[in-house]
Parts: structure tokens; sequence; C-alpha cells
């Protein structure tokens, strides 16, 4: 077949056009590209011309879109020198191609004046302690669910810091510990090093085999030691990562319904070298997509028809059901895990989950499609029904004779010959 029209359909409205040359018993691919202008999930379908299988001309999926993670950066030191700028190397971090970071970049005057509700995630970068106004404002801000990230350095008193933002450090601050000066000569071996990590947390998924070698090779000079008790019995505070002799280099805590992240060294070259390892871009994005709560966005889910699909809702959902394309209810358990068994999945098309409000819960949806192979009709050779039904079930299915006598339904026609004749007998005899 030749220009066979491929269309990608979003809320009905063909979104990309493309044509396909099929040759006879093949298989081609065709890419289809659309750039959504927002994040969130998008329910859509690719469909070609219509033909005599109606069934597979075309196919319902759903996408979750990242959405743009909106960051205010307050530097707390900028210099005329790029490189000795505090937030140089987070701004090309952030601003990167491919960053799901919009970043705005303040210094402190400026930046304690921004709308901090304008943002997902606000990042002090060796910033002096805010007022006490704008300590409450940074406060409220977390609470109703933005990220907060410190970083240390020769702006950040600990003493100040620990009277205007107790309730949002992971553990009070106390005194800066000098490892070795950058200029030493023996700085390699001197330096402080990382040396456990809670791997287990979404922050370091990606920091595995090699990849983990650009954090566990990064020098720290200086960093700033904390308590070792949580600053507050409500926060949920822990330790992600620490140095050598145990003391923590990042920690977490989470304040109502936001989080905070304090690096305990800089994010500048000033007292580390971490900022030129393999590893900071990606920790760096990471980080505010983790403080916006944009890392437990979830793939997509897919299943084909027959199936069984499980879901698992976030802890503040609560689910009723599940329809099919439909709006049929599906058939869905409750496993011992709280996790939910979907199915069989019996009709292809987008499944909604609906909460017990009655409304679509948008990042559950999901797409079931046909399985692929049942659109291939082309007859089986023999040999490879054999290979699959087993060879003596293929010839008895034929009704081919195999060496040890007749088929079987060669032997059926025989007893029921002889069940009429039996019957004739015993009504001649009546």
């Amino acid at each position: 077949m030749k220009d066979v029209p491929a269309n990608l359909v979003l809320d009905e409205q063909v979104m990309a056009k493309g044509f396909l040359d099929v040759p006879a018993q093949g298989t081609v691919q065709k890419t289809l590209t659309y750039r959504f202008d927002q994040g969130g999930a998008f329910v859509g379908s690719v469909r070609v011309a219509a033909d005599a299988l109606a069934e597979d001309d075309r196919r319902d999926f759903v996408v979750q879109v990242p959405r743009e993670l909106r960051t205010l950066v307050i530097n707390g030191e900028p210099s005329s020198v790029r490189y000795r700028d505090e937030a140089f190397f987070v701004d090309a971090a952030l601003s990167a191609p491919g960053s799901p970071v919009h970043e705005t970049l303040r210094d402190a005057e400026a930046g304690w004046k921004e709308r901090f509700d304008a943002y997902d995630v606000i990042e002090l970068l060796n910033v002096t302690a805010p007022s006490v106004e704008d300590g409450k404002r940074l406060e409220d801000f977390v609470q109703k669910g933005g990220g907060l990230l410190i970083s240390a350095g020769d702006h950040v008193e600990p003493d100040a810091y620990n009277a205007r933002l107790a309730a949002l450090l992971p553990r009070p601050l106390r005194v800066v510990k000098t490892a070795v000066q950058p200029t030493d000569p023996d700085v390699d071996s001197r330096a402080a090093r990382l040396k456990e990590l809670n791997t287990e947390h979404p922050l370091f998924a990606p920091f595995t085999g090699k990849a983990r070698e650009g954090l566990m090779s990064a020098r720290f000079y200086r960093y700033l030691l904390v308590e070792s008790g949580a600053s507050d019995s409500k926060n949920r505070s822990e330790i992600l990562a620490t140095y050598e002799d145990g003391a923590p280099a990042l920690a977490s805590s989470r304040v109502g319904s936001g989080r905070v992240l304090l690096f305990t060294s800089t994010l500048d070259r000033d007292w580390s070298d971490f900022a030129i390892r393999t590893s900071f871009l990606p920790l760096m994005q990471r980080a505010a997509a983790y403080l916006a709560g944009a890392l437990e966005e979830r793939e997509p889910l897919r299943a084909r028809v027959g199936q069984t699909l499980t879901l698992t809702p976030l802890a503040n959902q609560r689910l009723a059901r599940v329809t099919d394309p439909d709006g049929a209810a599906v058939m869905v358990r409750t496993a011992a895990d709280g996790s939910l068994q979907v199915g069989p999945l019996l009709r292809p098309g987008v499944h909604q989950v609906i909460d017990t409000a009655g409304k679509p819960v948008a990042p559950l949806a999901f797409g079931v499609t046909l399985d692929p192979g049942a659109s291939d009709l082309t007859r089986l050779k023999p040999e490879e029904l054999a290979a699959y039904f087993g060879e003596e079930s293929v010839k008895g299915r034929g009704g081919v004779a195999d060496a040890r006598g007749a088929p079987l339904w060669t032997w059926l026609l025989v007893i029921a010959a002889l069940a009429f004749f039996f019957e004739g007998a015993l009504l001649r005899k009546t």
C-alpha cells in the first residue's frame, strides 16, 4: 500500500500528519511529533486510513507531559566574573537544553521582593539570613507545598538561620569545618568526599554504576556542621548523603505540604569542586523536580486487551472505579498492599480512573491496545502450527491419518452407524 495517511489526533483535532508505504507482508515505523504548550496528562490517538480490519485502524494513548518547574534562584554573592558568581553553575545546570526548569535569577535584594506564590521552588545560594518577615513568608510558601533549597557559604551565619528559619531547617546549623585549603599541595588527599548515599531516595535513582563516580569523586574543602537531632519534632528530617567523617552533606525534611533540601557546602567552586563534576547538572535538575513533587509524576500506563493492570494510587487518592471507553465499569480488586488489580481488560481504547468524588484522575488514565500480532492475518505454514501445537495435534485436527491407524473422525462415523443400526433393531422388535 502506498501513501497510507497516518494522523496524530488530540481532542479530536489532527495535530500531525504523515504517510506510510507498507510492503506486502511487511511492517513500517513512522514518527509523528507534536510540542505541547504545557504539562499534564493528555489523551490522544494515532489513526490510519480505514481498511477491512477496522479494529486496528487506531491506537489510543495517554501521555504524561512533564510540567515546567518555575524556580526562583536567589544569588547570595553575585560577581562580575561569571565563573566566580555564586549562581553561575546552578544557572548553567537549570537552563541547559532539555531542562524541565524555568529559572528566574535574582540577587538577594531583588529576590526577597518577589512573590513566592509565583514559583514552585526557591533556591537560596549562600544568602544572608532573611528578615523575620521574609522568613515567615518563606515558611508559609513551603507549608503550602513549595520547595526550598538552601546551600551554605560565607554569608550563611548559623545563629541567624537557626533563629529565623528554625521551622524549615532539616537540622540546626553549627559551625563551618575546614578540611583543607583548595590551594594546599596535598588538597587531593585531604579533601573530604562523599561516603554514604541514600540510594533508595528518588533524588539519587540515576546515580548507579559509572554515574555514581561523578558524585563520589567530588572534593569538599569546607562544609557546615549540623546538629544530630531534628530541629522540630514535626519535621520529618532525613540525611540523604554524608561525608567520610559522617557529617551530613545533604539533608531533607518535609514541612507541611512542602519539602526542604539543605546542602552543607557551596554550589559554586568556593568550598568544593562539585560544580564541575558530571553529576552536578542532573542532580541540580532532579533536586528542583524533587522539591516541586515532579519526580513522583508517573510514566504513562499501558496494557493490551486481555491483560490485567496494576494501579498504585498515591496516599491521598481515594479511587472508586475504572471505566472502559464506553463508560462501562471494569472489574477492580484491591490487593493486600493497597494496589488495585484492574481487569481483565476487554476493550481497546482509553480507560478512565474515577475517584470517590466522581471526578476522573487524569494521571492514572491509561490506554489499552490490541496485540499487534492480531493484525497479521498471514496464513500460517503447517510446520509453524506443528511447532506451536505439536505435530500429533496438528495431524489430528487436520484429519490426517498417522502410522497407528485411522484418524479420530473415522471412528466417530463408525460409532454413529452402529448406534443407528441398534436403534433400528430395537424398533423392529417392539
